[in-house]
């Protein structure tokens, strides 16, 4: 067996193992009716529900509400693609999108209870409500305003790229794919080489490939050891450090000497000059702070807000405090709509009813 075409196959073979993420190219327009595909197909579980009338109709239901529907949404939704938008000036710009928010949705609606299943589908459908309203915004800004390529991307990207959709780095696996790599490649470098002379070259070619063979066996159950052995350690050493580094929440760093009394006077700031939607972030941003300061959550910059809620179900009181908050952060940070005075004043009620509660 040729050296340079075993190094070949094997690397080959490696690089199939750890590229796990399909790469899928469509316009905006075909992005926007898979988004209204997947919703149509959520819908199929608020059968029950008043909701979902202007979800899915019923003369659809037959055609759309069949087999596996979360696995027939994962199959369409790759972890990443790429969306091209083309401009009435026959320009066009493509969009790296990541849909690993969506598709850990889908596993969370898996696993939901029955009783839960509802509410979890309608997050995921007003989540798709709110990039379909952006997409829509951008395809009429581009119709009637000759707006530049960069405020299009800008606006198409201001909600995907928030944290809640936003990818997860990949930093945190590309330090284990390249030790991977070296260890493959030191042990390709020191592979025994078998020269035969020529006269039994024909007689004994299977000797050198059967030996060469059975190195690369050894060299491959060799690193599966070093994974098994001292992956977890590595793990448990990443988390470790994660816990200790600094406090991140929403993207935004918070440094130890900020309180959640701290942020909050700045959401109260940003309320009395006109801000309420960044208001209620500030002030979302708060209450996560103090729950993580008061150890009853752990923040990490990788966690959505669902991860918050499932942290705090054990506590009843605090979980609904949470949840309440969480609606108005979502709906006013993550939706288009613009909150009025009496919405920030209600969730600054919520906020401080939240507070007395956990200090009781």
């Amino acid at each position: 067996m040729n050296p340079l075409i075993q190094k070949s196959f094997f690397s080959v073979l490696l690089f199939l193992a750890l590229s796990s993420a399909k790469i899928l190219a469509v316009t905006l327009d075909e992005y926007e009716a898979m988004i209204e595909t997947a919703k149509g197909r959520l819908g199929c579980f608020l059968k029950g529900e008043t909701t979902a009338k202007n979800i899915i109709s019923k003369s659809e239901i037959g055609n759309v509400c069949q087999g596996d529907i979360l696995a027939q949404l994962k199959k369409m939704f790759p972890a990443t693609m790429t969306v091209t938008k083309e401009s009435s000036q026959g320009t066009s710009e493509n969009f790296e999108i990541s849909n690993e928010w969506f598709l850990k949705k889908l596993d969370e609606i898996k696993e939901s209870k029955a009783e839960d299943r509802p509410s979890k589908v309608l997050e995921t459908i007003y989540s798709l409500e709110s990039i379909q309203e952006s997409i829509q915004r951008i395809k009429q800004e581009d119709t009637y305003t000759n707006v530049s390529k960069d405020e299009e991307k800008r606006k198409l990207e201001e909600i995907l790229s928030r944290p809640e959709f936003a990818r997860a780095e990949k930093e945190k696996k590309g330090s284990l794919e390249k030790l991977i790599r070296k260890i493959f490649d030191w042990l390709f470098d020191r592979m025994p080489r078998i020269d035969l002379s020529d006269e039994t070259v024909g007689s004994r070619e299977w000797v050198k490939n059967a030996f060469q063979l059975v190195y690369l066996l050894i060299a491959i159950a060799f690193v599966g050891f070093l994974i098994y052995r001292f992956a977890p350690r590595f793990m448990e050493a990443y988390k470790a450090s994660e816990g200790d580094s600094e406090r991140i929440i929403l993207g935004e760093i918070i440094s130890d000497e900020i309180t959640s009394n701290t942020l909050f006077d700045e959401a109260e700031k940003l309320a009395i000059a006109g801000d309420l939607r960044g208001a209620i972030r500030k002030g979302y941003i708060a209450f996560l702070c103090e729950l993580g300061d008061r150890k009853i959550i752990k923040l990490s910059k990788y966690k959505t807000n669902r991860d918050y809620l499932k942290e705090v179900s054990k506590s009843k009181e605090i979980y609904e405090s949470m949840k309440s908050l969480t609606g108005y952060f979502e709906r006013f940070w993550y939706g288009l709509g613009e909150p009025e005075i009496r919405d920030w004043e209600g969730f600054r009620e919520k906020y401080l009813r939240a507070l007395k509660k956990e200090k009781a």
